[in-house]
């Protein structure tokens, strides 16, 4: 372990403040007993007559009423000087005799009480001095511990000045109040403790700016309260009244103090840059709010508002702030002292084993060989063998205990990384990897949620990924597929906090400001060849403990690990998708081909039969309607000729959609109006459109143009009898995009085995009359829409198309309430 104290300044002032925190004990602990078993007031008193507001339901004063913060006049009429005076009177007069005392406040009131003289014991001492001495020693105990760790920690020594400083002062008060022999000392340290407050508020976690850009306000306010402590002692015995003025601004500026550094760790907490530091005032908030707020408050309304009420009452509290400390020590590695702490536990357990172990040996020999009979030779060198073979297995089985316990880290790193190896070494699948990954950091390492920001290679896409769909949105609210946050993402070079992240963006309109509102405890990136794959958000860990150095060392193998997995499966994903596209373009090369050659057969002749058929009934009587109606149907199916050969030319042609931004729900309920009439008798068309579609972008033409396709398809299934509905409503796809989701099922006979894998490939048809045309040249008009087409058929008869269509780029995610036409 490497050394904690260095420097003969250093050990030279952590020796001086051991011998005066002992002597400080000591001289209160000499200074009861003094005054033990002797008479007293039935109060306490400092030595020029100042009532503090300390008092015990045992005293005979509390039950008298005393007016705290006075000074005394006189006892029984005759005026009194000092606390010398006052004592010698009571000690002359009969035990339990009441003493007539006159009070004088600040305000000039005089006040009279009678109160019984009384025996001073340990009962009257225990309950009061016990807390004072209590918390002192406790609060120097732990200032002194945290600066021989880590004396050059800037929070470290404001801590130490503030335990020198409060502590001394609660454990001079007992002297202050018992024998007075470092009164003055009493009230320097005092006066110190306002100034102590602000420094370490200026300087834990980590120093605030202010004390960053003007170093030298830490000086001057070292100097205007030990000007104030000077003024105290000028006064202490030349004017008592002036002395209790000047008392009264010190607690009032102790109580400001202790709630701006109150008001500090909350900021500390709300702005902290890194999930360490806002573990660290987390734990410490809560104890440091009971022991300041409370006392704060108390004391304010003692002085401020002249209520007479014990200020020792509120006592027991400041013990949760140094408790609250040491315990954050021991759990969140507060001032960085963690691994000192969690090796001293190690270490410390191993040699009382080994301790144990030999005392063991030497008992167990003597049972065997009799107490009177020496230990053999050979005992100890084969004891020390066993420690060599047992020591580094023991203290890695203890180091284990004490994670768990103090970290709650049930997780094995090695096999954590060996397990995610093997998983994602068999993945070339995009959503199977980052499956992979959420599980180790939602179950093996036991962490609240996860999100993973999938970056795109050839663009400023993203996607997300997450189990939880209300955090998955939320984040997918934060990080938006446009592609604004993405140029950040891409610089993030190691794991940071939402805050810092957020702070460490420029431009707030890149969308990193937003980032906090997502609670991300950590921002991992996945790196591969010095870019970003993807950026891991975590939440914070299941037990409510901080990410160690360990926890971010493992973070960020699995990143790495994933960031190699990711890259694979998107080469595997970019070469499965071109041997698509040119298998889909050799096939739509011989379908232009076929179509070429097939309109110039057939077009021409197509349009003389039409033209003939024209002519032909231009010249049929009106009284020859069944000529009439033949000649009708030749130029209906010439039209129907005409209109597949386009069909089969527009499959074959590239296109892209016009897309327009417009009210989805409007459109599909003026399609149901005009489709309702060209269907059967017995078939009805039903309508389900949730009234807050978002807005998209798409083209009304090859949308109306799918959809009708699909109903005819249906209703064709059904025959004469059955129902068409069509519902729509807001969704999301796997990777968070919102968009609109169309279902259109009927209640026809469905699929039979194998169809549904065939249904959109070109020229498959499952109907007499069809060209196998129409499903495929849906299926492609919504892949051009970035949408997907599927089909599913139901258990029980019947078909149901899905299609998913994602918000275009220009349309806006907020509700549009639907009104039909």
């Amino acid at each position: 372990m490497e050394r904690q104290i260095s420097g003969s300044a250093n050990k030279l002032l952590l020796q001086a403040l051991v011998v005066f925190a002992l002597a400080m004990v000591g001289v209160s602990i000499a200074s009861i007993a003094n005054q033990l078993g002797r008479e007293f007031p039935g109060f306490i008193v400092w030595k020029n007559l100042i009532v503090p507001s300390i008092s015990a339901p045992s005293w005979p004063g509390d039950a008298g009423g005393l007016p705290f913060r006075t000074v005394v006049r006189a006892v029984d009429g005759t005026p009194v000087q000092d606390a010398a005076a006052l004592r010698r009177h009571i000690r002359s007069v009969p035990l339990g005799t009441e003493v007539r005392y006159r009070f004088r406040s600040l305000t000039g009131n005089r006040e009279v009480r009678s109160v019984p003289t009384a025996i001073l014991t340990m009962r009257d001492v225990v309950p009061i001095f016990g807390i004072y001495l209590l918390n002192g020693l406790v609060l120097l105990g732990v200032a002194l511990t945290v600066f021989y760790v880590k004396p050059e920690n800037p929070a470290a020594r404001s801590f130490l000045f503030l335990g020198v400083c409060l502590g001394g002062t609660l454990i001079l008060a007992i002297d202050t109040l018992m024998s007075f022999w470092c009164s003055r000392l009493y009230f320097m340290l005092e006066s110190l403790v306002p100034a102590a407050l602000l420094l370490f508020a200026a300087t834990f976690p980590q120093p605030k700016g202010l004390v960053l850009r003007f170093p030298q306000l830490r000086w001057w306010t070292l100097a205007a309260f030990a000007a104030v402590g000077v003024l105290q002692n000028a006064l202490y015995l030349s004017n008592p009244l002036r002395h209790l003025a000047v008392n009264d601004w010190v607690y009032t500026a102790m109580a400001v103090s202790g709630l701006v550094l109150l008001a500090s760790l909350l900021e500390s907490f709300l702005h902290a840059r890194t999930p360490l530091a806002r573990q660290q005032v987390k734990t410490v908030l809560f104890g440091m709010g009971a022991a300041i707020f409370v006392p704060s408050l108390l004391m304010m309304a003692i002085i401020l508002l002249r209520l007479d009420i014990p200020m020792n009452a509120a006592f027991p509290l400041l013990l949760l702030g140094p408790l609250s400390i040491g315990y954050a020590i021991a759990r969140h590695d507060l001032f960085q002292v963690d691994r000192y702490v969690r090796n001293g536990i190690v270490y410390g357990a191993v040699s009382v084993l080994v301790f144990l172990g030999y005392a063991i040996v030497v008992f167990s020999a003597e049972l065997a060989l009799g107490a009177e009979r020496a230990l053999p030779a050979n005992v100890i060198p084969f004891y020390l063998l066993f420690l060599v073979l047992v020591f580094n297995p023991l203290r890695a089985r203890i180091q284990s205990i004490v994670d768990r316990v103090f970290y709650r880290q049930a997780y094995s790193y090695r096999a954590t990384v060996q397990g995610m190896s093997r998983a994602l070494s068999s993945f070339l699948n995009t959503e199977k990897v980052v499956a992979a990954v959420l599980a180790a950091l939602t179950e093996v390492m036991a962490i609240e949620w996860a999100t993973i920001l999938v970056l795109s290679s050839r663009g400023n896409t993203l996607r997300v990924y997450g189990d939880s769909p209300n955090i998955r949105e939320r984040v997918r609210a934060a990080f938006p597929p446009d592609g604004s946050s993405v140029g950040h993402l891409r610089g993030l070079e190691k794991a940071e906090s939402s805050q810092a992240f957020a702070e460490r963006c420029a431009d707030p309109t890149e969308g990193c400001e937003a980032i906090a509102e997502s609670h991300p405890a950590l921002l991992v990136p996945a790196r591969f060849e010095g870019a970003n794959v993807a950026v891991i958000l975590i939440g914070d860990k299941k037990s409510g403990a901080y990410y160690s150095e360990d926890d971010l060392d493992l973070l960020q193998t699995l990143a790495d690990q994933a960031a190699l997995a990711l890259t694979n499966a998107e080469a595997y994903e970019i070469i499965r998708q071109t041997q698509a596209d040119l298998v889909r373009s050799e096939r739509l090369a011989a379908v232009g081909e076929l179509a070429a050659s097939v309109a110039h057969g057939i077009r021409n002749p197509l349009a003389g039969i039409r033209a003939a058929a024209q002519l032909a009934r231009e010249d049929v009587a009106e009284t020859s309607s069944d000529l009439r109606e033949g000649i009708d149907d030749i130029i209906s199916e010439a039209d129907r000729l005409e209109m597949r050969v386009r069909s089969l030319l527009d499959f074959a042609r590239p296109f892209e959609p016009n897309l327009r931004v417009a009210d989805l729900g409007v459109l599909l309920d003026e399609f149901a109006t005009s489709m309702r009439p060209r269907l059967a008798a017995g078939i009805e068309l039903l309508l389900d459109v949730d009234p807050h579609l978002p807005r998209l972008g798409f083209y009304a033409a090859q949308l109306t143009e799918v959809m009708e396709a699909l109903v005819i398809n249906a209703a064709q299934a059904m025959g004469e009898h059955g129902t068409v509905s069509i519902q729509a409503h807001p969704t999301s796809d796997a990777s968070g995009e919102p968009g609109v989701e169309l279902h259109i099922s009927d209640t026809g006979p469905g699929f039979a085995p194998g169809q549904l894998e065939r249904i959109f490939s070109l020229f498959y048809t499952t109907k007499a009359q069809g060209t196998g045309i129409g499903l495929a040249m849906a299926q492609r008009i919504i892949e051009r829409h970035r949408g997907r087409l599927s089909a599913e058929s139901r258990d029980g008869g019947g078909a149901t198309f899905s299609i998913y269509l994602p918000l275009a780029p220009g349309s806006t995610a907020d509700a549009q309430p639907f009104r039909p036409a």
